[in-house]
């Protein structure tokens, strides 16, 4: 993996092209685990600005190791190309019920029309 981050600000996900899941899961799994915190730290940081940092609780002061920096700079492109591709998943899902919805109350039309014919041919009504 690059000590960059290979994608550019501000990128949006392709929905026609599927998510690295894979990529984004081997991130995941080599972050470090736990609860992690954001902090203000304004001692260098020109007038009216901050810094932040971020660091587990216990290791305070500790430089991010290569794994959690990649997990970081990644988020800002895996996030939001994991909620675009879940919030499209909901769509679908949303669009097959509803088409489910359909076929079952045609499918109750067909049955009773069908119930009428064969109890009707049953009474002699049709030859």
């Amino acid at each position: 993996m690059p000590d960059t981050q290979d994608t550019p600000d501000g990128q949006t996900h392709d929905e026609s092209e599927p998510l690295d899941l894979e990529a984004i899961k081997e991130r995941c799994e080599k972050a470090t685990p736990g609860r992690w915190v954001a902090r203000r730290f304004g001692g260098f940081a020109p007038a009216g600005t901050a810094y932040w940092y971020i660091y587990q609780p216990g290791r305070e002061g500790e430089p991010l190791d290569r794994d959690d920096a990649q997990f970081i700079s990644h988020a800002r492109t895996d996030l939001p190309a994991c909620v675009a591709e879940l919030e499209r998943v909901y769509r679908e899902r949303a669009e097959l019920r509803a088409r489910v919805k359909e076929l079952e109350a045609k499918a109750a039309i067909e049955l009773r029309c069908k119930t009428i014919i064969i109890d009707a041919v049953k009474g002699g009504r049709i030859d």
